[in-house]
């Protein structure tokens, strides 16, 4: 059968084309994401200036520091709900005209309590700026292009406060402390203007018009989540490690060392290289060593820099590079604590309480400081902050607990990935759908006949887009992934479902049976694989699950053709898996055991049976389809939640084997297997060429 492609509910969301994609929106971008930085690190070399002006300890002006990151801090939790809900222009106009009256008031006031109190206006206001233009960077672009343009502003945000405290020492050199917030009103003024010169980028039929209050429902699943807490604990303390060396290093540059305000952004800036070239050190090894090792190590890095920081300040050991440089190691540190942490085991997207699809939310207060890894594609959103050092393998292993995953599943979907499936219609891929949609997921199915998810459609018209495929017409299954790629923008997994199973003795089989089952099985799986490769390694990666069975390690009598077509997909995924890797792309064969679908119980093929193999295995193994010699003991719901859950695991596991009696089965067989092989090391031997020849 040719594939008809239909759609049902979902419209495409093709992204909008700006008549000004090019330098002029970069810059315009790269001005709003750098706001988090020129707010703080333009005045700080003034900050001693500042306390001497208006009568204050240095404890005090510290506090302006503090201000600004609780209302950066609160502003994260509301800009991403409300652009999802009003457009983004509108909230980021908002923010300026907030960021513009709380740095007046800055320039104004004429005490620090005062100055405190602005701060956490103006902070409210940059924090819609730096939110916000990763969202419209995802409503812009799409696949490579997002990832390159997110990388760009990734580099401005680096290079920022490399350049903040520099200039803010010749401003103050100049006119003084208050002429810096001066700048940054005319700053905040002529990025205003420059805002109204790009177009809405989120459309009208593309905003979430839940409740405000519903979204911010969602944050409490988050603090009732023990493994998120060490999360969002580890990293309060690490920033508040990063924030004492922001506050407090212009006096004890300025005022302890009596360095030249002007020359306070050098030494500043150092720890900034270091963050960088940290980051450059972590891309190149998080493959290799993976992200949760190198974590360890930032983290370790850290206490250790602490460490020698606390025995320095204290002995006065070294003079001013007694300070600079483990200043330097521990600022450092950030580049293999933050990647790794947003990017290893960061919330899964379905806890994220913002609701649009391409509404991101920065990582930290800080989020210059949160270069992503390679490992953190642009389809996927930081959020949370990094984990702690210790007991962070044992907190992970907790929330993969069937109560965790139970009470996940309740949760209200807030953020949402998109999902391609095959075979939608009943088995694996109907429960996956179900529960995937029911959290708010999106996801893009294909049947063989569209009545059989009418009532699906139906009742998810928004998230779930349909479309009609036989897998074997390999022209059709290219068209149609292209098709489900561009019209949703972004896929983050793909799963390769479609098929069924075949039994009966190999000679009983018939040869248009044999042909059916390579074409679906082995032969589709392998198209559709091929036919998605190019879309995600050009979006910068994501998932491929390939459903295959514990049959594809395990072999049973009356399975031929099936175990063919299941131990060649998980030949060709495993070598695929290698090829792809360096592409962000993870993938992951399932293999599960007997479960109660109707892949056992209905869509199976019997062969027309020879009666010579009445008293043979291949036989005596049709016993297991008759209901009344026991139900299968796999719960497709189960299994189908610990296959979602799977995607969040870093990196992709390349097999999982579901259900007790398939894990044993295949222990018991690949034991049996090596056995075997030891026995033949002579024999294998004896094939060699003899040494030295």
């Amino acid at each position: 059968m040719n594939a008809q492609a239909a759609t049902t509910g979902m419209a495409a969301e093709a992204r909008p084309e700006p008549a000004r994609q090019g330098w002029h929106t970069l810059a315009i971008l790269a001005a709003l994401m750098g706001f988090a930085s020129i707010s703080t690190d333009l005045y700080l070399p003034a900050m001693p200036a500042m306390g001497r002006a208006l009568g204050a300890s240095a404890g005090s002006v510290e506090w302006t520091i503090s201000g600004y990151l609780i209302g950066f801090s609160v502003g994260q939790l509301l800009w991403g709900p409300v652009s999802d809900r009003y457009g983004r222009r509108l909230p980021v106009a908002a923010g300026l005209v907030l960021f513009v009256i709380g740095s007046a008031g800055c320039a104004l006031a004429g005490s620090v309590p005062t100055i405190i109190a602005w701060r956490i206006l103006q902070a409210l206001g940059a924090c819609a700026s730096v939110v916000l233009a990763r969202a419209m960077v995802r409503d812009l672009y799409a696949g490579a292009r997002a990832a390159q343009m997110m990388s760009t502003l990734m580099t401005v945000m680096a290079i920022a406060p490399l350049l903040g405290p520099l200039v803010g020492g010749q401003i103050l050199a100049v006119s003084g402390w208050r002429a810096i917030f001066w700048v940054l009103v005319a700053v905040g003024a002529a990025t205003l203007a420059a805002l109204f010169t790009l177009p809405e980028t989120l459309a009208a039929e593309r905003r979430r018009v839940q409740p405000l209050w519903r979204a911010l429902l969602g944050y409490g699943a988050l603090l009732r989540d023990p493994a998120i807490l060490g999360y969002i604990g580890a990293g309060g303390f690490f920033y508040g490690g990063m924030f004492a060396f922001i506050s407090g290093s212009p006096f004890a540059y300025v005022t302890y060392y009596r360095v030249a305000p002007q020359a306070y952004g050098l030494l500043f800036g150092l720890s900034v290289v270091g963050i960088m070239a940290a980051n450059l050190v972590n891309a190149r090894l998080v493959v290799r060593l993976g992200a949760d090792r190198l974590l360890r190590w930032g983290t370790l890095g850290a206490a250790v820099a602490g460490l020698l920081l606390a025995v320095t300040a204290r002995t006065g050991w070294g003079g001013l590079w007694g300070l600079v440089l483990p200043l330097f190691a521990f600022a450092s540190a950030t580049g293999f604590i933050v990647a790794n942490s947003i990017a290893a085991r960061t919330v899964p997207a379905r806890c994220r309480p913002w609701s649009a699809p391409r509404s991101m939310a920065p990582a930290s207060a800080v989020p210059r400081w949160s270069v992503p890894s390679p490992t953190e594609h642009p389809g996927r959103w930081a959020g949370s902050s990094p984990p702690r050092a210790s007991g962070v393998r044992s907190v992970a292993g907790r929330c993969r607990g069937a109560r965790l995953i139970h009470r996940a599943e309740r949760r209200t979907s807030m953020t949402q990935r998109t999902w391609f499936i095959t075979g939608v219609s009943s088995g694996f891929g109907r429960e996956m759908t179900e529960q995937l949609l029911k959290r708010g997921d999106r996801v893009v199915g294909t049947v063989r006949k569209r009545e059989a998810v009418a009532g699906l459609a139906t009742q998810y018209p928004a998230t779930f887009r349909v479309e009609l495929l036989d897998v074997t017409d390999v022209t059709a299954t290219k068209a149609m992934v292209d098709r489900a790629f561009a019209a949703m923008g972004h896929i983050d997994v793909v799963i390769s479902n479609a098929g069924y199973g075949l039994f009966g003795a190999a000679e009983e089989l018939s040869d248009a049976q044999v042909e059916r089952i390579i074409a679906t099985n082995l032969m589709g799986s392998i198209q559709l694989i091929r036919a998605a490769l190019p879309h995600l390694r050009r979006q910068g990666g994501g998932r491929i699950i390939q459903m295959s069975t514990y049959g594809g390690q395990v072999a049973f009598a009356g399975n031929s053709m099936y175990h063919a077509t299941k131990w060649g997909i998980e030949g060709f995924v495993e070598s695929v898996a290698q090829e792809v890797a360096p592409f962000g792309i993870g993938m992951t064969l399932v293999e599960p055991g007997g479960a109660r679908t109707e892949f056992r119980y209905g869509s199976a093929q019997v062969a027309t049976p020879i009666p010579e193999y009445d008293a043979t295995p291949a036989h005596a193994f049709m016993t297991m389809l008759d209901p009344k010699n026991g139900l299968a003991p796999g719960d497709p719901a189960r299994m189908a939640a610990r296959i979602i859950e799977s995607v969040d695991k870093q990196p992709a596991p390349l097999r999982m084997v579901l259900g007790s009696r398939a894990l044993e089965s295949t222990i018991s067989t690949l034991k049996q297997r090596i056995a075997d092989f030891e026995t033949q090391r002579e024999l294998a031997k004896s094939t060699d060429f003899p040494p030295g020849e």
